[in-house]
Parts: structure tokens; C-alpha cells; sequence
């Protein structure tokens, strides 16, 4: 595990070129990541979720996706955010529990309960009794 502030190193750097697009798109992004109401936030949600959705595939630190999915789950990316979300579930391993749980939370936001994937496997993906996986 990661001391603290290499972990926020590590993000950064995984995050740079996410912020640069950001950025060159005149969207601030000192508040990436910072999910508050006890102060204003300057990261602009609404304007962000076309590039949030390119850069969801692409990232590869859950941890970043993480903050991707928690910053799509607002209305402004509700009309659009869906099966984008959906195909993330899907591609995303079963160890990486927190990615799954966000986007399943914003599923919720998004497309409402209807379109959230199930935590289990499909039932061809579950070993066979006897099978010795």
C-alpha cells in the first residue's frame, strides 16, 4: 500500500493528461476530485462529461477512474453517461470493488435502477462444482 502522499503522486501523474485536456478546454481543475459540500468547488461537472466519457476507457489507476465515475454521477451526465458506465462495469475486474461500486452509484443518478449491472457474475462465469477452479 501507498504512503499517503506518494498515492497522491501516483494519481497525478496517472491523471495528467485527463487534466491537461481539461485545462486546455478552459475547464478548471484544482478541484478534481473534491467532492464537498461544505465549500464551493470549482471543477465544472456539466461541462466536463464529454471529456470525463473519452477518458473513462482509457484511464488505467482505479483509483482515477474512481473519481472519473463519482464525477459523472450528477445530472449534467445523466442523458449521456449510461452505456458508457455500463461497458466500464462490465470490463472492470471483481477485485476492483470500489470502480464497481461507483459506477453502480452513478447508474443510480444517471439511468436510475433499472439499468444497474449485477454485483454477481453471469452464471456460465461461476466455476463448476467439482471443477477444481
Amino acid at each position: 500500500m501507498l504512503e499517503p502522499e506518494q498515492a497522491r503522486r501516483v494519481f497525478r501523474r496517472d491523471a495528467t493528461p485527463l487534466l491537461a485536456e481539461l485545462e486546455a478546454a478552459g475547464l478548471p481543475t484544482e478541484d478534481f476530485g473534491h467532492f464537498t459540500t461544505l465549500r464551493p468547488v470549482a471543477f465544472d461537472f456539466r461541462r466536463s462529461v464529454p471529456i470525463l466519457l473519452r477518458w473513462l476507457p482509457r484511464m488505467t489507476n482505479p483509483l482515477v477512474k474512481e473519481v472519473i465515475i463519482r464525477s459523472l454521477t450528477t445530472r449534467f451526465a445523466k442523458p449521456v453517461a449510461a452505456p458508457t458506465l455500463i461497458d466500464e462495469f462490465r470490463r472492470t475486474p471483481l477485485e476492483q470493488w470500489a470502480v464497481k461500486g461507483a459506477i453502480r452509484a452513478s447508474l443510480r443518478i444517471c439511468s436510475g435502477s433499472s439499468a444497474i449491472p449485477s454485483w454477481r457474475r453471469p452464471k456460465h462465469d461461476h466455476p463448476s462444482p467439482g471443477s477444481g477452479t
